[in-house]
C-alpha cells in the first residue's frame, strides 16, 4: 500500500505507542523507516505519542520498560558527563538522586561505546535496575529533584521512564502554589516537551504563575503551549498581555521563541506581534533561517496591520540575500508566504521571480514535498508570471503527476484542486496534471470527499482550461442537486457553476431547472441585493447561462431576469466580460424571441444594450480569430479566386464579427469563423482521442448569426494545422458545402 508521507506520520502516531520495546517495535521501526526512507519519520516512530499515559508499561521482569525517544540513543550525553548541565548538582538535590542519575548516564555511555559502528539498535535493557531506582526516588522527590531526574531522562533519551515518573509528579503538583517553583516547573515543561509528553497539571500550575514569570520563563511557556496547538490555546491567550509587557526585556532568541509559540493564531495575538514587530524588523539580518520564515509568515498574516508590509518587505529582502544557501524546502517555505497582494513591497515580487529562475536552473526539484509544489504553483499563479514555457512549471507539473497517489490520499483533500486552479489561472494548456484531476474526478467516491464548493471550483477550473468530461459534470451535478440549499442568495456560487456548465455546452436539464426555480424564489422574496457589484455580475452571468440553455425561449418568466439585468446601470468601471454577457443575452432575447421586448419592463434598455457606444466599441476591438490560420485560409481563397471579405459586420447590433464572408461568392449569407483554440473544447482524456467540441460561447454566437440569416462554418485551427496542404482545400470545400 502506497501512503503519502504526510498521512504516514499521523499513522505512525497511532500505531507506534502499542510497540514500546522488544522485537516487534524494532522490526516495525526498521521496516517502516525503510519504506519512507526519511530520517524525520524514523525519529517520529521512536518519539511519537504526545499524550500522557498514567499506567506505566511493565516488562517481563515486572520493571518499567525503557524506550529511546530520539534517532540516536543517548544523544544528549555529549562527550561525557561533565558536558551536561544535568550533572551539576544543585544544592537542593539529594546525593542519592545524583548518584543514581550518574550511574544511569554511565551505563548509557558504556552501551553507546560498545555498539559504536554497529547497525543494530543498542540494547538498553541492562539499565532497568538503575531506572527503577530513580523512579523509586521520584516518589519522595522535591520539584527540583523531579526537574533534575527529568533532565537526565531527556538527555539519555529514555521516554518511557520519563512517562512513568509523571504520576508521582502529578501528586506533587496538586496544591502547589509556591512562586519560587516556577523555574523548576519550566524546566520540567521543557523536558516533557522534548520527550513528546503532555502533562495537563503542569500547564494548569504554570498558567496561574504567568504574572510572576520572567521573560525567559514566559517565552518557554508560550513556546510549549504553541507546540500543542488548540489543546493549550486558552493558556496562550492568558499570556498575551504579560508577553507584551516583557517584550523589552526579552533577548532576540526569547522574542522569537515567543513569536513561534503565538504564530498559529497570530491574528488573535496581534497585540504581541505589533509590540515585537519593530525589533524583529530591525534585526532581520541576525535571525536564523527558521526564525526569518516565522517572521515572514506573521508579516503575511497581519499585512492589514500597520508596519507589517514593511516587515514583509524586509524579510523578503533578507531571504533573497540568502537564497543560494537555502534548501529547496526552505525556499518553498519562503515562497508560500509571498502569495500576491497588491500592496506588498517590490522585494516580494523580486523574490518570487528569483525563486522561479533558481528552480528553472536547478538540477532536481524532487526533494520538494507535494504540498510545497502545490503552494509554489499557487503563488506563481497569483503573480501571473509568464510561465507558459517555463522549465519550472513543467517540472512542478511532472512532480505532481509523479506524486499522484500521495495527493489522491492526502489528509488535505483539496490539494489536487488547488494545483488544478493554479494551472487554470495560468491558462497552461500543456499541463498534464489537469488530466490526472479529470480522471480522479470521474470517481464519485473520490469527489465526495470534497465539499460542494470545492467540486464547483474544480468544474470552473476545467472550463477555464477548455476541458470537457460529461462524467465529471454529472458527478458534480448530482452533488449539487442533493445540497441545493447551500447555494446562497448572493448568487456567486450558483452563477459560477452554471457558467461552467454553459461554457462547455452541457445544459444539464435537472440542474438548470432547479437553479432557475431557486433564482425565481429569491426574486419573489426580494432577497437579491443588486447594490453589490459581485451580485450584479453574478446575475448577468446566470442570465447568460440560462440564455445559452434556451430558457428565454421556454419560459415567459425569463423576462423577470431581464428586468433585474437591465435595472442595473453598468458604469464605466464594469468589466468587459459583464458588458459582453449583457449584450449577448439582450441580442438573443430580441432576435430569437421578438416578443421578449413586450414582456420586459425596460424595452428601451433592452435594445440599447446592443447598440450603446461602449458595447459597439467592445465588439470592434475584439480581434479576429486565429491570425495564423486566418491568413492561410485567406491565401487559399485567393488561389481559388473566391471573392470574400474579412471582419464582416452583419448589422449594427450583431455581437460578433464574421471572420470571412463568402456572400459575394455565393450570393447568400455564408461565412467562416476561425475562433482558434478558444472556440473548441478538449474532450475526455488524451488517450481516449475523442473529437473536440464547440464551446458554449461559440455555439451562442453561431445561433445569433443564424437568427440573422447567416450560415457559418467553423475552421478547427488544430485540425487545420495537422492537415497536409493538399488536404486543406478539401477540408475547406467540405465546410462550405455544409453551409
Amino acid at each position: 500500500m502506497q501512503l503519502c508521507r504526510e498521512t504516514f506520520s499521523s499513522a505512525c502516531a497511532r500505531v507506534v505507542p502499542s510497540f514500546h520495546s522488544g522485537a516487534s517495535h524494532h522490526i516495525l521501526t526498521r521496516a517502516l523507516s525503510r519504506k519512507l526512507k526519511a530520517p524525520a519519520h524514523r525519529h517520529h516512530l521512536l518519539s511519537c505519542s504526545r499524550s500522557f499515559e498514567s499506567a506505566p508499561a511493565i516488562g517481563a521482569l515486572g520493571l518499567p520498560q525503557v524506550a529511546v525517544v530520539g534517532g540516536r540513543l543517548g544523544g544528549g550525553l555529549g562527550g561525557g558527563a561533565s558536558s551536561s548541565s544535568a550533572t551539576r548538582r544543585p544544592p537542593e538535590i539529594r546525593p542519592e538522586v545524583v548518584e543514581a542519575a550518574e550511574a544511569l548516564r554511565s551505563e548509557i555511555r558504556e552501551i553507546l561505546e560498545a555498539s559504536e559502528g554497529s547497525s543494530v539498535r543498542p540494547d538498553v535493557s541492562g539499565t532497568r535496575h538503575t531506572v527503577q531506582r530513580l523512579l523509586s526516588l521520584a516518589n519522595s522527590a522535591s520539584l527540583a529533584e523531579f526537574s533534575y531526574i527529568a533532565k537526565n531522562f531527556e538527555e539519555c533519551q529514555l521516554r518511557l521512564p520519563m512517562r512513568d515518573m509523571l504520576p508521582a509528579l502529578v501528586g506533587y503538583l496538586r496544591g502547589l502554589t509556591d512562586d519560587e517553583a516556577v523555574p523548576d516547573a519550566i524546566n520540567l515543561l521543557t523536558s516533557c516537551g522534548r520527550c513528546s509528553l503532555f502533562l495537563t497539571e503542569l500547564f494548569d500550575f504554570l498558567k496561574t504563575k504567568v504574572p510572576v514569570m520572567k521573560a525567559s520563563e514566559l517565552s518557554t511557556f508560550i513556546y510549549e503551549c504553541g507546540r500543542h496547538g488548540l489543546r493549550c490555546r486558552h493558556h496562550s491567550d492568558r499570556a498575551v498581555k504579560r508577553a507584551v509587557q516583557l517584550v523589552p526585556q526579552m533577548s532576540l532568541e526569547e522574542l522569537m521563541r515567543t513569536w513561534q509559540g503565538f504564530i498559529r493564531f497570530n491574528r488573535d495575538r496581534r497585540e504581541f506581534f505589533m509590540a515585537a514587530r519593530a525589533r524583529v524588523q530591525a534585526h532581520a539580518a541576525k535571525l536564523s533561517t527558521h526564525n526569518l520564515l516565522l517572521a515572514l509568515r506573521a508579516a503575511r498574516d497581519l499585512r492589514f496591520s500597520a508596519g507589517f508590509l514593511d516587515l514583509h518587505g524586509a524579510c523578503c529582502t533578507e531571504v533573497l540575500a540568502r537564497l543560494d544557501t537555502l534548501t529547496p524546502s526552505q525556499v518553498a517555505g519562503a515562497l508560500a508566504q509571498c502569495i500576491h497582494y497588491p500592496k506588498y513591497r517590490p522585494s516580494a515580487q523580486r523574490l518570487v521571480a528569483a525563486i522561479e529562475r533558481n528552480w528553472s536552473e536547478a538540477e532536481d526539484l524532487s526533494s520538494l514535498r507535494a504540498i510545497e509544489a502545490v503552494d509554489a504553483l499557487e503563488v506563481f499563479a497569483s503573480w501571473k508570471l509568464h510561465l507558459a514555457s517555463s522549465t519550472t512549471l513543467r517540472r512542478l507539473d511532472a512532480l505532481l503527476v509523479e506524486r499522484r497517489v500521495e495527493l489522491q490520499y492526502a489528509g488535505n483533500v483539496g490539494m489536487w484542486n488547488t494545483a488544478l486552479a493554479a494551472f487554470a489561472r495560468l491558462e497552461d494548456m500543456e499541463a498534464k496534471w489537469p488530466f490526472v484531476c479529470m480522471e480522479l474526478a470521474r470517481d464519485r467516491h473520490f469527489l465526495d470527499r470534497n465539499s460542494l464548493f470545492e467540486q464547483c471550483a474544480a468544474v470552473s477550473s476545467f472550463t477555464r482550461l477548455r476541458m470537457l468530461d460529461d462524467v465529471v459534470l454529472d458527478n458534480v451535478a448530482h452533488t449539487v442537486l442533493s445540497d441545493m440549499e447551500l447555494l446562497k442568495r448572493d448568487l456567486v456560487d450558483m452563477a459560477e457553476l452554471l457558467w461552467s456548465f454553459a461554457s462547455v455546452g452541457n445544459h444539464h436539464p435537472e440542474l438548470f431547472d432547479q437553479c432557475y426555480d431557486r433564482l425565481l424564489n429569491f426574486m419573489e422574496r426580494e432577497e437579491i441585493d443588486l447594490g453589490s457589484r459581485m451580485t450584479q455580475q453574478a446575475m448577468l452571468q446566470l442570465t447568460w447561462s440560462f440564455t445559452c440553455a434556451g430558457f428565454h425561449k421556454k419560459h415567459e418568466s425569463f423576462a423577470a431576469l431581464l428586468d433585474y439585468c437591465l435595472f442595473m446601470d453598468l458604469d464605466i468601471h464594469a468589466r468587459a466580460q459583464s458588458v459582453r454577457w449583457l449584450m449577448e443575452l439582450a441580442d438573443a432575447s430580441v432576435v430569437e424571441v421578438p416578443e421578449a421586448g413586450g414582456r420586459c419592463q425596460y424595452p428601451d434598455k433592452l435594445l440599447a444594450a446592443r447598440s450603446l457606444p461602449r458595447v459597439r466599441q467592445l465588439v470592434k476591438s475584439t480581434p479576429l480569430g486565429d491570425e495564423e490560420v486566418l491568413k492561410e485560409v485567406v491565401a487559399m481563397l485567393k488561389e481559388l479566386g473566391w471573392q470574400h471579405s474579412l471582419g464582416h459586420m452583419a448589422d449594427d447590433t450583431v455581437p460578433a464579427y464574421i471572420d470571412i464572408s463568402l456572400e459575394e461568392k455565393f450570393g447568400r449569407k455564408v461565412g467562416l469563423l476561425v475562433p482558434g483554440s478558444r472556440g473548441f473544447l478538449r474532450c475526455g482524456l488524451p488517450q481516449e482521442k475523442l473529437p473536440s467540441k464547440e464551446s458554449g460561447a461559440l455555439s451562442l454566437t453561431r445561433r445569433l448569426l443564424h437568427a440573422r440569416g447567416w450560415v457559418t462554418g467553423v475552421v478547427d485551427s488544430e485540425k487545420w494545422r495537422n492537415l497536409p496542404p493538399k488536404k486543406r482545400l478539401a477540408y475547406l470545400g467540405d465546410l462550405v458545402t455544409e453551409c
